[in-house]
């Protein structure tokens, strides 16, 4: 999303330049204007963001249609030296052009999400979630129902549609649509999304399961004579002559107490520790904890407390 703004924010100043130079030329303003159904490049994007005309494409990829379409006719005209400052590699013909950077990277962006949805659960579950509702499959219903939707699940799922349509025995109650006389065979779509299932219901098995050891794991502990803390069944060594150490040993004489740093330091007496540098000694057990075990909200802490997340005791 990032990326796409700014591309179109790119696009639309590349635009402006290029009406500039295109005006500063007699008569090519003119030679450009197209009349009929289909307007020049530039009339295209006005009449686009002015919801004048409706055309498919993410916003960035549409205006840079046109403005293609712009360095084309320029092209025609002999007045390629125009595009010089958008020119990315001047030979061949026509020249490579291009109008943004950010452009370029939220597409390469956006084909690695395609693929990701393609072989991840979360992509398979958007598919899914739309195929529960039979109100999918009516025309209509669709930009108002899942207008943040990629309409290609819409597609693919009229395809299934169709496809369970034309092999549902002629008695069953769901509607039999005639097969169609085809030259070429298509591939069932349907074993695709049989997988999809298989891989979301074995995904939300995991889960559960992984919930359910989490609940029956022990309640947090620190073993005084060997300094390691178990959170959840999981093992945090601590050397027993550390500032580490000595702070847990200090809480851990009541779990549950929301901490001030100050009674913290008091304890450490040994250490003559000052209070204030207590906060970053918490940050380093924090962050030790989160490289061994995965767990990133050990503890509640401000600048002057500290305390253990009560979702890690029993």
């Amino acid at each position: 999303d990032k990326y796409e703004d700014k591309a179109v924010e790119e696009l639309l100043l590349a635009k402006k330049k290029l009406e500039k130079l295109v005006s500063k030329v007699a008569g090519l303003p003119e030679k450009l204007k197209k009349v009929g159904f289909f307007s020049d490049g530039f009339t295209s994007i006005d009449q686009y963001l002015e919801g004048r005309i409706s055309t498919s494409g993410t916003k960035s990829d549409v205006i840079s249609r046109y403005l293609y379409e712009v360095s084309w006719d320029i092209t025609e005209q002999g007045q390629v030296d125009i595009l010089d400052d958008y020119t990315v590699s001047p030979e061949g013909r026509p020249r490579i052009v291009q109008f943004s950077d950010s452009l370029k990277k939220r597409q390469e962006l956006n084909e690695n999400l395609n693929i990701q949805q393609q072989i991840t659960p979360w992509g398979y579950w958007d598919f899914l979630d739309i195929l529960s509702d039979k109100g999918v499959f009516v025309w209509s219903d669709w930009k108002s129902k899942y207008p943040n939707v990629d309409q290609n699940y819409l597609s693919e799922l009229l395809s299934i549609k169709q496809e369970l349509q034309e092999n549902k025995p002629s008695d069953n109650t769901f509607p039999r649509i005639q097969k169609s006389n085809r030259t070429s065979t298509r591939e069932s779509r349907v074993p695709t999304y049989k997988h999809y299932l298989e891989r979301i219901h074995l995904y939300l098995l995991k889960e559960a399961n992984n919930f359910q050891n989490k609940s029956s794991k022990s309640d947090v502990s620190l073993n005084l004579d060997t300094a390691v803390l178990i959170i959840n069944g999981q093992k945090v060594e601590l050397r027993k002559t550390s500032k580490q150490f000595e702070l847990m040993r200090v809480i851990f004489t009541d779990k549950e107490k929301d901490w001030q740093l100050s009674e913290v330091a008091e304890q450490m007496d040994k250490y003559n520790e000052k209070w204030k540098n207590l906060y970053n000694l918490v940050n380093a057990i924090e962050n030790k904890i989160s490289t061994e075990t995965g767990i990133k909200d050990f503890f509640q802490t401000t600048t002057q407390s500290v305390k253990i997340n009560k979702n890690y005791l029993r």
